[in-house]
């Protein structure tokens, strides 16, 4: 992998933790595929949060 591949694989790391982990947005440019979660998923952002 070149130097440029590997500052633009960081850059779209970066902004996929930033938008999508952190945001809660999909990141409509890099999304291969969606499956949203239920409103009343057992999982909530907020119970990992305070783990």
């Amino acid at each position: 992998m070149g130097p440029g591949i590997a500052k633009q694989t960081r850059k779209v790391t970066l902004r996929l933790i930033r938008e999508h982990l952190i945001g809660n947005k999909v990141v409509e440019e890099y999304a291969f595929s969606t499956h949203p979660l239920p409103e009343t998923s057992l999982v909530s952002r907020e119970h990992l949060i305070e783990a």
